[in-house]
């Protein structure tokens, strides 16, 4: 029959409940709390009331003979209502033309012995009532008397999906009866009206069947293992139809046990993709398997490296491996282990000494984890075909229905039923007689006298899944399950729960078939007894060689650019790892070397067939088990204390090249020829911030870039890439000098230069000789061993100042991985998310420099980075010029992009580029040099250099020479001195002002800046400590102190805003950020902008430096100053009390951003204010999106007197004193 899904029934799906083993391996049960009815899965196994043999039925060979082939009878009885069940061996449509059926009940005295419809014969069972089974509609009750009862059946249900039909009784129309007596059975079948019985149960009518009775269970796992190597993969979720999810589905739908197995570098994919499949999460239903107690889990080897090949240890630590991760995700230990490849081999079936077995089985498996000192695994699973062969040590033949021990005691055996495994499949006829077969298998398990017996299926998950490549339909493996589920007399269990059952046969444990030493080799497809990719004439010695697979690759298989062969290469990489074990050095960075070189001993040594090459596949993946050296070698350096400033050449991953070591205290990296790309770079945490080695290598057996790596420093152009070309790498510091610099020059005509000093978290990147465009991707895996065990979950996008700092940060680690991009560097694109790695990009047309942030998350160097882009050096003279002088530009091209220019010229304007003008510039003694007139009205120089084509901009923050005023108030001069020498010094409690001695102070909290993580320098630049003001009849002075001031004049220093209300405060917003309201409202808005390039330190400055403005943001001109000094951390500021109306009293704050050196603040991932002057703590005052603090202090009450004047007031008070005496 092909699938038909409840061909007289819809089917109501419910799960249902069987019966299981209790700790005694008694068979317990557990009710479903619903009516057993038509729903072929509402039936749990107490309802189950007798088993009958397959094919003991009288033939007529009429295609109906199986619809007559009584195998199962249940009966479930209610105060209302009886229901009853026959299991049949195959009813299919329309077999009901062909066949009656009948129940015979017993349940009071008396009764008739004669057989309905004029069956031949009679039974010793005196019945009471006779159900005569015709069709869905067709259905009569006898009564001893031979009449019949109408009204009795209320139902009749044929399932031909399912083999079963189901009949309803009203209990009250049954007389005498009471549902809670006991009643005994005749099951009756026959050719339609033909008076021969066809089968009956039980077999001899003198005999019946009890309603007390218990029948014998069919023991069944089933089994699943799922592998593919670390990257994306459509196995979980499939599409319509496949994927493990449908399996998955399956079995929780029915609440069915199964045993999953998914590999290290399986659940690696799964916990970086984490598939969602519609209605579950992948990862959550396994989870909510566990819990709801139908989902086991095995173990393995993290990398399914083929494990007799390898030593102990190894093996070992794959397993330890895989069960952290399988701990950590499901919090489940298990106790049954999925066998890599099924590859049984022991040094007794394979001595090579050089490419034999280096390990038995037992010896790895049966390892004793110290974390609670009980061994790794209890079982393993093997093939029936090839393992089960043998004999055990009585000389017996095995029944591989049974668990076997090793004659060591060491390990349990579970072998699989191949033949079950391809049955399953070889029909989507569920009425074929593969399907027949596989039914009366399990029936022949579920009658055996010996219950102590398992049937595994266990295969690919890929293989029930439908999925990659594998050519079978999913929906034979869950017709399989439901058949399962509804057919309760068959048992699903789970492994794990087996190995704690007890012997109720007298075993040593439950199912004991003996001591048994399984025959060494693997399943057939793949050698067999003959071993791992059978036999062959491996080293041309005329001999054949066992497991040829292994030993073809090992030897003979030479990795593209490799001097070694694979068997070699993974050998010199364990080596080191034993060596730093050997020195007790066990790091994170050791973990990442093992991670690395057992991921890609995946399969070790796979062929397209028997007879075929090594996969295509397999040369990608082995080729890069050797960047395990990568590691291992930085794990040295980590555990290094003094880490010293060093470059030197050295062979990091086992190929032909040698690459270029550099290292600090602070950073590991290695640069490779190829591409002059940074292939691996570590910080001194031990944590990786480039090099995701252990993901999946596809397309390339060399260090090239594939889909899931993109190396440090990938260089690109708008016709090609550079990625995969030699680059001429050089040595020209070696930190001797306390500098390391490596030259890398591309094919393109660049050479990009990396260069690394003591303690520097980052790596300054230069290009130079830039003609075209140039694009550089790099691929970020911050905290690469977070990843590895989390996913995504902790790692998160960096875009700091409008993307001048983009990468990316594992909070689980607190390691960020990121550009850091002053101009003339700009970022192209990005968040391009591989597998363990995300990869951005950035761009830039001409020389530039750029750095590679790689360490715990330091904001505050990223102001210093981005104040130094690639430019030239200035200088003035003289060196704080005034307004109306005239000023000499000197300038220094070498370092800078204009270099190698032979004519430049200077692009200037004054006071914000006004009047910009284009001077040649003369070439002297290395300098470059322009003299330019100034005026006394001016504020500021701004300009930049070009030679007509390239420019040198600062980094686009252009360059700034400011200019002192001309002619200054004496009173601006006494106050504005870049100190407090002429302030006072009183202090009220903190977030509290007052005025004092003629003075206002507040007082700020020291520390309570906003508390973003995003400072570009440290965070005391723009932590308020202090703001004094005064007034006098022509000024209002403000004198406000920072905790430090060394970002002045610097990308990342801070803006000092005042908003001033002078009485109507018309003003509520709060310029450089819409996110924020300012309720006090104000009429005046003062900026003294310190960000900004060549901002001078501690001299006094005007406009363009310091700025006011209207209500309405309109600039006003006037005679107001500012002084800032780095020294000192105070900036002082002088407004003409005309300029802001006269007011007799202000209202103001103090607010504090983070300036972007062009005029503009930047975003620091907060509201842009970050500090002012609030009785609450920053974040408070800003919590709501209003500045609501401000201070009001009428001027009368802070009035200056400049010194003359003091001074002439205490002569007179002095002179009158004398009088007076």
């Amino acid at each position: 029959m092909l699938r038909r899904g409840g061909l007289f029934l819809v089917l109501i799906l419910l799960g249902s409940l069987f019966a299981g083993f209790g700790s005694n391996g008694e068979l317990v049960s557990a009710d479903s709390g619903q009516i057993a009815s038509g729903n072929p899965f509402s039936w749990n196994y107490d309802n189950v009331k007798a088993l009958d043999r397959h094919g003991d039925i009288y033939t007529y060979n009429d295609g109906s003979d199986g619809a007559r082939d009584i195998i199962a009878f249940y009966y479930a009885a209610y105060p209302s209502v009886v229901s009853m069940r026959i299991d049949l061996m195959n009813l299919k449509v329309n077999d009901e033309n062909n066949a009656n059926w009948y129940v015979l009940m017993d349940y009071k005295s008396g009764g008739a012995t004669w057989l309905p419809d004029g069956l031949q014969g009679s039974t010793s069972m005196e019945w009471d009532v006779a159900v005569a089974i015709y069709s869905p509609s067709g259905y009569r009750v006898y009564l001893p008397d031979g009449s019949t009862l109408d009204g009795a059946v209320t139902g009749v249900t044929f399932n031909a999906e399912y083999d079963l039909i189901v009949v309803q009784l009203d209990a009250s129309r049954l007389p005498g009866y009471s549902y809670t007596n006991t009643v005994n059975f005749q099951v009756l079948s026959s050719k339609d009206f033909n008076t021969v019985i066809t089968d009956s149960l039980p077999d001899d009518l003198r005999y019946s069947v009890s309603s007390n009775a218990h029948v014998g269970t069919a023991k069944v796992a089933f089994v699943h293992h799922g592998n593919q190597h670390i990257g994306y993969t459509d196995v979980f979720c499939g599409g319509i139809g496949t994927g493990f999810d449908e399996v998955l589905r399956v079995h929780d739908q029915y609440k069915v046990p199964v045993n999953i197995h998914l590999s290290g570098v399986i659940l690696e994919s799964m916990l970086w993709n984490d598939p969602h499949c519609g209605d579950f999460n992948f990862k959550d239903e396994i989870n909510k398997g566990i819990s709801e107690g139908w989902i086991g889990i095995l173990t393995s080897s993290y990398g399914q490296q083929i494990m007799p090949f390898f030593p102990r240890d190894l093996n070992v630590k794959s397993i330890a491996l895989e069960n952290t991760l399988i701990w950590e995700i499901f919090h489940y230990n298990p106790k049954v282990a999925w066998v890599p490849e099924r590859v049984w081999e022991t040094k007794l079936s394979d001595d090579d000494p050089y490419n034999g077995v280096k390990s038995d089985p037992w010896e790895y498996f049966a390892a004793i984890d110290p974390a609670d000192g009980q061994p790794y695994v209890e079982a393993v699973i093997l093939d029936e075909n090839t393992h089960g062969s043998g004999t055990d040590t009585n000389g017996n033949p095995i029944n591989p229905r049974k668990v076997y021990r090793l004659p060591n005691g060491k390990l349990r055996i579970f072998f699989i039923d191949d033949w079950l495994k391809d049955t399953i499949y070889s029909s989507s006829d569920w009425d074929s007689d593969s399907w027949t077969s596989v039914k009366a298998h399990w029936l022949d398990l579920a009658l055996s006298s010996d219950q102590e017996q398992i049937d595994v299926y266990a295969d690919d998950w890929e293989k029930a899944a439908g999925v990659a490549n594998w050519p079978t339909d999913p929906q034979d493996y869950l017709y399989a399950v439901r058949y399962v589920a509804s057919h309760p007399w068959i048992q699903a269990v789970k492994l794990d729960d087996v190995l704690s059952w007890s012997s109720g046969q007298g075993g040593r444990f439950w199912g004991d078939g003996g001591d048994y030493w399984p025959v060494p080799g693997t399943y057939s497809e793949i050698g067999g007894t003959s071993g791992y990719g059978g036999t062959g004439d491996v080293n041309g010695d005329g001999t054949a060689d066992r497991n040829a697979w292994y030993k073809d690759w090992a030897i003979n298989y030479y990795p593209y650019n490799c001097p070694k062969s694979a068997g070699a290469l993974w050998w010199d990489a364990y080596q080191e790892l034993e060596t730093l074990k050997n020195n007790g050095i066990y790091n994170n960075l050791v973990k990442m070397a093992w991670t690395t070189l057992i991921a890609n001993l995946y399969e070790s040594g796979w062929h397209d067939g028997l007879t075929g090459s090594i996969s295509g596949w397999q040369k990608e993946i082995t080729s890069h088990l050797r960047h395990s050296l990568a590691y291992a070698y930085a794990a040295w350096w980590l555990n290094d204390a003094d880490k010293p400033l060093l470059a030197y050449w050295k062979n990091v991953d086992g190929d032909n090249d040698n690459e270029i070591v550099i290292q600090n205290d602070r950073l590991y990296a290695v640069i490779d020829p190829i591409g002059g790309r940074i292939g691996w770079l570590f910080d001194s945490n031990g944590h990786v911030v480039i090099g995701n080695s252990m993901a999946l290598w596809s397309g390339t057996e060399g260090d090239y870039n594939d889909g899931n790596h993109i190396w440090g420093l990938s260089d690109a152009h708008d016709s090609g890439t550079y990625e995969n070309d030699y680059y001429q790498l050089s040595i020209i510091d070696d930190g001797t000098d306390g500098r390391v610099l490596i030259a890398a020059k591309s094919p393109g005509g660049f050479t990009k230069y990396i260069e690394l000093r003591k303690g520097w978290p980052y790596l300054k990147i230069t290009y130079r000789n830039v003609t075209k465009t140039v694009y550089v991707k790099t691929g970020f895996s911050p905290g690469l061993s977070d990843m590895l065990h989390n996913g995504k979950v902790h790692v998160g996008r960096v875009w700091l100042y409008d993307g001048k700092v983009a990468g990316y940060y594992n909070t689980g680690t607190d390691t960020l991985g990121a550009y850091v991009i002053p101009g003339p560097v700009s970022f192209n694109r990005g968040e391009d998310w591989r597998t363990l790695a995300i990869v951005d990009e950035i761009k830039f047309s001409s020389d530039a420099t750029f750095y590679l942030y790689a360490g715990s998350w330091n904001a505050s160097v990223f102001g210093k980075l981005l104040s130094e882009p690639i430019r030239g050096t200035v200088s003035v003279s003289p060196s704080n010029p005034s307004a109306g002088e005239a000023v000499t530009i000197y300038y220094n091209a070498s370092g800078g992009p204009l270099e190698d220019s032979t004519s430049l010229t200077l692009h200037w304007g004054h006071d914000g580029w006004k009047d910009v003008t284009d001077t040649p510039m003369t070439y002297e003694n290395g300098l470059w040099k322009v003299t330019i007139q100034t005026s006394a009205n001016w504020g500021s120089i701004d300009f930049v250099f070009t030679d007509g084509s390239a420019w040198d901009n600062n980094g686009w923050r252009d360059y700034h020479l400011y200019l002192a005023p001309s002619d200054v108030p004496g009173s601006v001069y006494n106050h504005l001195t870049g100190d407090e020498t002429s302030w006072g010094n009183y202090l009220p409690a903190p977030n509290t002002g007052e005025i004092h001695d003629g003075e206002y102070v507040w007082n700020d909290a020291s520390d309570d800046e906003h508390s973003t993580r995003n400072y570009p320098w440290n965070s005391e630049n723009y932590d308020l400590m202090s703001v004094r003001l005064r007034a006098d009849n022509e000024y209002v002075y403000f004198s406000i102190k920072l905790g430090d001031m060394s970002s002045l004049g610097s990308f990342g220093a801070p803006i000092i805003a005042i908003p001033i209300n002078t009485g109507s405060g018309a003003n509520h917003t709060v310029p450089y950020d819409g996110s924020l309201s300012y309720s006090p409202g104000w009429d005046y808005w003062v900026t003294i902008d310190i960000s900004k390039a060549g901002m001078p330190d501690s001299v006094l400055f005007t406009e363009p430096g310091v700025e006011v403005y209207d209500s309405n943001f309109n600039k006003l001109t006037g005679d107001y100053y500012a002084v800032a000094s780095k020294a000192n951390g105070v900036v002082q500021v002088a407004i003409p009390r005309s300029l802001l109306g006269n007011p007799s009293s202000v209202g103001f704050n103090v607010l504090v951003f983070i300036g972007d050196s062009r005029g503009g603040t930047i975003d620091p991932g907060s509201p842009r204010v970050v500090e002012l002057m609030s009785a609450s703590n920053t974040d408070d005052e800003l919590g709501d999106g209003s500045i609501d603090a401000a201070q009001t202090v009428d001027l009368s009450n802070v009035p200056f007197f400049s010194n003359l004047a003091v001074g002439i007031a205490v002569l007179i008070g002095a002179l009158l004193l004398f009088r007076r005496h």
